[in-house]
């Protein structure tokens, strides 16, 4: 069977559960593994990144191509007979905006594989089930149609107030047994559970007092499943459209989401619009990872390192690139400029170049991409 025949025919199958969840909103489902296939196996592979790093066992996605049939047809043999275990997932820890570590888990690639086949069913029916206010870790939903709903409605609901929550060590302290139960309620098959969360959210309300009846009730809704939120870090703030004609925004508040810092602010019409611009945060972090690699890949050829540069800095444009955060944009290349000169003064005692020589004969030759906007919304 071709790849698009056999991505066509699974598409057919996830799409009819989706359809049963739907219609029948109260439906258990309590077979479901059956669904696990091996084409479904070969689907979860072609969707899966390849270049992440091995986990534990060192088998890289290309090694574990090269023998993908019989690779394929060994791990569905161990998850439909239960004899599939989910090996030890390799930790790194990660600086967290200076505020300790965070962990970050890889798990091998065949895990990675086994994984998305689960969520792939599951996801068809749990979809059904999401408020469209939540969009961590679902299909089709992404961090900017987020941020471009949240806008909507802080311009459209008369939004003046909002809660930026904050729950302790989240992934530490989620209680998986509770996990289990909530699925439970939509999928009762032993040899498919298995969760997915995010833990990112704010809330918007009009009024003061309403906020405030919330932030009150948030410590002890999420004290039922076991998790704290964060008494210093969950903070209100008066988030209102400014008054007058002036070009002063004060007193109207700002807030943290997704990377992004969303303040008010005149637009080129002179109308007060909720603008957003690179996370103080974030940009630190992003700027630090670039010092860091520069330093440690001094040694590369010119090109290598103009290449990496390139990629990094595209990237962040992807992300950051909205409408209003030019200039910030502009911090970050103006940085990695100044960043990649200095470490190529370091690659010997003789090595040092001046800012002239510098554009003339390495910039002009490789310059690095410009601030782009992609998200015009």
């Amino acid at each position: 069977m071709g790849d698009t025949s056999r991505s066509q025919t699974i598409s057919t199958k996830l799409q009819k559960i989706a359809e049963q969840a739907r219609s029948y909103p109260e439906m258990v489902f309590t077979t479901l593994a059956h669904l696990i296939d091996e084409d479904l196996l070969y689907e979860a592979f072609r969707r899966t990144r390849k270049s992440a790093s091995s986990g534990v066992d060192g088998v890289s996605a290309a090694e574990y191509a090269a023998n993908l049939e019989e690779n394929l047809r060994d791990l569905h043999e161990r998850m439909r007979s239960g004899r599939y275990i989910a090996p030890p997932v390799k930790r790194s820890w990660l600086d967290k905006d200076g505020s300790g570590k965070r962990p970050i888990g890889e798990p091998t690639f065949e895990d990675k594989i086994a994984q998305r086949s689960v969520v792939m069913v599951l996801g068809a029916i749990c979809e059904q089930d999401f408020h469209n206010v939540s969009h961590g870790f679902r299909e089709g939903r992404s961090q900017h149609q987020a941020l471009q709903q949240l806008w909507q409605q802080c311009t459209r609901m008369n939004i003046n107030w909002i809660i930026d929550a904050d729950v302790s060590g989240f992934f530490d302290n989620l209680d998986h047994s509770w996990l289990r139960k909530i699925i439970k309620q939509r999928v009762n098959d032993g040899g498919i559970l298995l969760i997915r969360f995010a833990d990112d959210f704010v809330i918007g309300c009009e009024f003061e007092e309403d906020a405030r009846r919330v932030m009150n009730v948030l410590p002890k809704r999420f004290g039922r499943f076991g998790l704290t939120i964060h008494p210093e870090k969950t903070v209100l703030t008066r988030f209102s459209r400014p008054n007058g004609r002036g070009n002063s925004a004060k007193g109207s508040g700002t807030f943290d989401f997704l990377g992004f810092t969303h303040y008010w602010g005149k637009s080129r019409r002179g109308k007060w619009v909720i603008k957003r611009k690179t996370r103080k945060k974030s940009l630190r972090r992003f700027l630090k990872a670039l010092w860091v690699w520069l330093r440690r890949n001094r040694h590369l050829s010119l090109k290598e390192q103009h290449k990496m540069l390139s990629i990094k800095l595209r990237g962040h444009y992807q992300y950051y690139g909205v409408i209003g955060n030019i200039r910030m944009l502009g911090k970050v290349v103006h940085q990695a400029k100044r960043y990649w000169r200095y470490w190529l003064s370091r690659r010997s005692h003789k090595g040092f170049i001046n800012w002239g020589k510098y554009v003339d004969s390495i910039l002009n030759k490789l310059a690095l991409p410009e601030p782009r906007i992609y998200h015009h919304s």
